[in-house]
């Protein structure tokens, strides 16, 4: 594992507005992927990279987010439950409250304090990925004790782009095995990423490893009354300030967060279930 890297932040405040067709009210993170939450893939994976403490960070309309967890904890669970239930039992975990949904990088600013000196990884809840190791996992292992940041992404051609939004399109340098340099990272842009056909793109997903310096870059950004707080504007700092590497993964990923990307992963996992059921997987 990278260099006291233990603690997760799990930006979860957001509108979803982009899936709101789909929750009926619902936090997106309850949302079903495969049997389980979006919310419960995020907290299982980053129990199997490592990571003993998480701050979620909520607001008040996402209270069906604390009650599941915290009822989680305290009953047996069902059989399909498995890993995650011990994932729960295993991981410290903190519920930060974002008053008002700014964006992610407010939501990441106000676990300053729970990160302290240390660096930490941030997880969307809306990016999952199957068939190979856990995503952060990789790139915990890729990174080991580089003092850089880091990004996880994934090559999609045309046909893949619609399962993910339009935001965080890399252009990179190859370094060394799955590590990269990053060179530039576009900006956020309304609905889904489209390709041309015969096109592919390197694509950021929701998976970074940060410094505590991300804070210091955030102040030299952002007004204190700015409406958004995203935190694309202080990755795009670090890209220019060459301190940011792009981790390529392996596996099969989805933007759950958007549409399109929840139901194909929904039917990637009915397929995957079904080989398996016939001897095939």
């Amino acid at each position: 594992m990278a260099s006291g890297l233990s603690k997760a932040v799990v930006p979860a405040g957001g509108l979803g507005t982009r899936i709101s067709g789909l929750t009926g009210g619902m936090p997106k993170e309850m949302l079903l992927i495969g049997h389980r939450p979006m919310i419960a893939w995020c907290i299982e994976e980053a129990f199997r990279s490592g990571i003993q403490e998480m701050a979620i960070v909520l607001n008040q309309n996402k209270q069906p987010i604390r009650d599941y967890l915290t009822c989680l904890r305290k009953r047996k669970p069902d059989e399909e439950e498995g890993f995650f239930y011990e994932a729960l039992q295993n991981s410290r975990l903190r519920f930060i409250e974002q008053p008002m949904p700014r964006g992610s990088g407010d939501a990441i600013y106000r676990c300053r304090t729970f990160v302290g000196d240390e660096p930490f990884v941030v997880m969307m809840p809306d990016f999952v990925l199957f068939d190979s190791r856990p995503a952060l996992k990789q790139m915990v292992k890729a990174v080991g004790d580089r003092k850089e940041s880091a990004v996880g992404f994934l090559c999609l051609d045309w046909r893949e782009a619609g399962n993910f939004g339009n935001v965080g399109v890399l252009k990179t340098e190859k370094v060394d095995g799955a590590i990269h340099g990053v060179t530039h990272l576009s900006h956020k842009r309304p609905g889904t990423l489209i390709l041309q056909k015969g096109e592919w793109v390197s694509k950021a997903v929701g998976r970074l490893i940060l410094h505590p310096d991300f804070f210091d870059v955030f102040d030299a950004i952002f007004w204190e009354d700015a409406e958004e707080l995203d935190d694309v504007p202080v990755i795009q700092r670090l890209v220019e300030e060459k301190r940011l590497l792009g981790i390529h993964l392996e596996g099969s990923g989805f933007d759950v967060g958007n549409p399109q990307g929840y139901h194909a992963a929904n039917a990637h996992l009915r397929g995957r279930n079904c080989l398996a059921t016939r001897g095939l997987l």
